[in-house]
């Protein structure tokens, strides 16, 4: 399920760059009058996008990490943090869609984003980019509503200290997320829910000054929910 999801994304963002190069100066003579004169308005033009987020961890997010000979989890969930990101929106002028709709495909460059822990002292860092569709829809006079699909491939660093111990783990992880944004020019907001579990990760272990040679393996889950402000041009 999980690699069909991620190939038919795959499939779709290269089907949309294609797209995008070959049909957005010859499509004119297809496209209906309301379409093109919401383009000659701006409300569907190509955008960038400058970010920030307040996010909060969701579900299990670091928490019931259980190992092995373990009897209790001393480690409580995250808790909350911020971030920002940067990218476009590149919107497919060859594919007609109901009047006020549009399909494009939404890149973000890059995504930073450091979520404190709630209980102890450390946190979890994620450093990823994101790709997937977006459609946009004009509800009310230059206002759009975008609804997007991404996958997240990133890392993700994972540090927990306690008053005599202390464990870091990090790792590769394509996430999945789904978000709804409100717009009107230069200004947006939206919110964000994004999943994924770092599976089987190594947990590395610290206490009087040496580490473990004993691996500590478990899933991590970083569900999170993020509440979004930003600016597009």
């Amino acid at each position: 399920m999980k690699r069909a999801f991620f190939l038919t994304l795959m499939a779709f963002s290269i089907i949309s760059i294609n797209a995008q190069i070959t049909g957005g100066g010859g499509g004119g003579a297809s496209r209906s009058a309301s379409t093109k004169q919401k383009n000659e308005k701006g409300i569907f033009d190509n955008v960038f996008y400058i970010t920030a987020r307040y996010s909060a961890a969701v579900g299990q997010f670091g928490n019931d990490l259980q190992w092995t000979g373990n009897e209790e989890n001393i480690y409580g969930s995250m808790g909350i943090g911020g971030g920002w990101s940067i990218g476009n929106i590149f919107y497919l002028n060859s594919v007609e869609l109901l009047h006020d709709l549009k399909l494009g495909v939404d890149i973000t460059y890059l995504n930073i984003s450091y979520i404190a822990e709630s209980t102890n002292m450390g946190g979890t860092g994620f450093f990823c980019a994101k790709f997937g569709p977006v459609l946009s829809y004009n509800f009310y006079d230059k206002w759009i509503l975008d609804a997007k699909l991404t996958l997240q491939p990133g890392y993700i660093t994972w540090f927990v200290a306690t008053s005599n111990e202390e464990y870091y783990t990090d790792g590769f992880k394509v996430r999945k997320g789904l978000g709804i944004y409100a717009r009107k020019r230069p200004f947006t907001i939206g919110i964000d829910m994004n999943w994924g579990t770092l599976r089987d990760a190594d947990f590395r272990y610290y206490n009087d000054s040496s580490y473990d040679d004993e691996s500590l393996t478990a899933n991590l889950r970083t569900g999170r929910i993020d509440l979004i402000v930003g600016l597009f041009f």
